[in-house]
C-alpha cells in the first residue's frame, strides 16, 4: 500500500513537471510508471465492463453485456494501443473520445475518470501509448 501510494505521490509530482507534461520522450522508468497508472484507470474504472475475465464475475445486464462484446480487452494493453489509439494525438484516438465523452455510463454506478487519471491517459496516448515489455 504504501509503495502504491509512494508511486502515486512520484507520478503526480511528474506529471505536473513541464518536461515531463510535454511531448518529450520519457525515460524508460517513467514509462513503466505510466504504463502502471494506465493499467491502475482500466482496472479500476473500465475492468468491470471491458474486461472478459472481471465481467464474468458479475451480473450484467444487457447495455453491459453489449459494452463487453464491444471492447472485451481492456486490460490487454498491447491491443488497446494498436485498436483504440491512433497516432499520439489523443483527439485523433477512440479511446480518448471515449472517456471524455461516454465512459463510464452515468448510470453504471463508477465515478467518471478525475482530471488526474484524464491526464495520465492523455499523457499515455501523447507518448505513443507504451505497453509492457513482453515477459514481465
Amino acid at each position: 500500500m504504501l509503495r502504491a501510494l509512494a508511486s502515486s505521490f512520484v507520478f503526480t509530482a511528474l506529471l505536473s513537471t513541464s518536461a515531463f507534461a510535454a511531448d518529450k520522450p520519457l525515460s524508460p522508468q517513467q514509462k513503466q510508471l505510466l504504463i502502471k497508472e494506465v493499467t491502475a484507470i482500466f482496472t479500476n474504472k473500465c475492468a468491470s465492463c471491458h474486461d472478459t475475465a472481471t465481467a464474468r464475475k458479475q451480473e450484467q445486464t444487457e447495455d453491459r453485456l453489449r459494452a463487453i462484446k464491444k471492447v472485451d480487452y481492456i486490460l490487454d494493453l498491447p491491443r488497446v494501443a494498436r485498436s483504440l489509439v491512433k497516432g499520439t494525438n489523443p483527439n485523433d484516438s477512440d479511446l480518448w473520445y471515449e472517456v471524455n465523452e461516454n465512459m463510464p455510463p452515468k448510470d453504471s454506478g463508477i465515478d467518471r475518470l478525475s482530471k488526474k487519471e484524464l491526464q495520465v491517459i492523455e499523457m499515455w496516448i501523447r507518448q505513443g501509448a507504451p505497453v509492457p515489455a513482453k515477459g514481465r
